[in-house]
């Protein structure tokens, strides 16, 4: 596990949501580096302190709302920058015995591409269910019907020269429906590659690095064992995830823009 993929993993461990086996990677990366280990030790008190609160003081009216107004404006930072602003506005104020952070601040957090891939990569019919849910399967043959289903206009298009081998419908805490198809090659059946259809805006990705090819943005991260892709195009995000190197992701991606 990377630094970046530590940072995004803790604002779910923090609240108990993190799946044990990324919980233990996490832990693992937090033995080994001093940096991120830090920033974990932090936000633990952090939110510690808010949790200590006298649960009876008053929270002045409006003061919520202006507290997630001026966090959701910093749109440029990270999931734990997020995290780590609202409970320092709200610390910083209850040092003066102000109030007390409403339960629904302590969880604000936005749900993250990165954590659906860690979640349900490489063709798993069944999640952790932390934060998305297995709603059904589609043979290969009803990819057109699996697409209405999630209400989505657009059908998913063919993918350079693989053929579908699995589709699913999966369903964020929101009741969003996301729809997953799982490509492979014919005769190399070694790797696939998942396509994840979902309404643009849904889910943050972070940390991306932009990409300009076949004049198609695109943006790229590596999230754990994955070279994660995201295009997006009238209304929809399509994330294409697989264990395949950057150059022959984006390479299958650009016969097929």
């Amino acid at each position: 596990m990377d630094c970046a993929n530590a940072r995004a993993f803790m604002c779910p461990e923090l609240d108990g949501e993190l799946p044990v086996t990324d919980s233990a990677l996490l832990q693992e990366h937090l033995h080994i580096c001093p940096k991120c280990s830090q920033e974990w030790e932090s936000l633990l008190s952090v939110d510690q302190n808010i949790r200590s609160l006298d649960a009876q003081s008053v929270v002045p009216e409006g003061l919520n709302e202006r507290i997630l107004a001026a966090v959701a404006s910093k749109k440029e930072k990270r999931q734990l920058g997020f995290r780590l602003v609202s409970l320092v506005l709200v610390a910083a104020a209850a040092s003066f015995g102000i109030f007390v952070i409403s339960p629904n601040l302590v969880g604000l957090k936005h749900d993250s591409a990165e954590v659906l891939v860690n979640e349900t990569a490489d063709g798993s019919a069944e999640p952790s269910e932390t934060n998305f849910r297995h709603l059904t399967t589609f043979r290969p043959s009803e990819l057109e019907d699996a697409v209405k289903a999630v209400g989505f206009g657009n059908r998913v298009s063919t993918l350079a020269n693989l053929r579908v081998s699995g589709v699913d419908v999966f369903q964020d805490k929101q009741g969003k429906k996301i729809l997953r198809t799982c490509y492979q090659d014919q005769k190399d059946q070694t790797f696939c590659i998942d396509c994840y259809q979902l309404p643009t805006g849904l889910l943050s990705f972070y940390g991306t690095e932009q990409l300009l090819i076949a004049g198609r943005k695109m943006f790229f991260k590596h999230v754990g064992n994955h070279n994660v892709v995201l295009v997006s195009r009238e209304g929809i995000d399509y994330l294409y995830a697989s264990s395949l190197s950057k150059e022959r992701l984006l390479s299958m991606l650009t016969k097929n823009s």
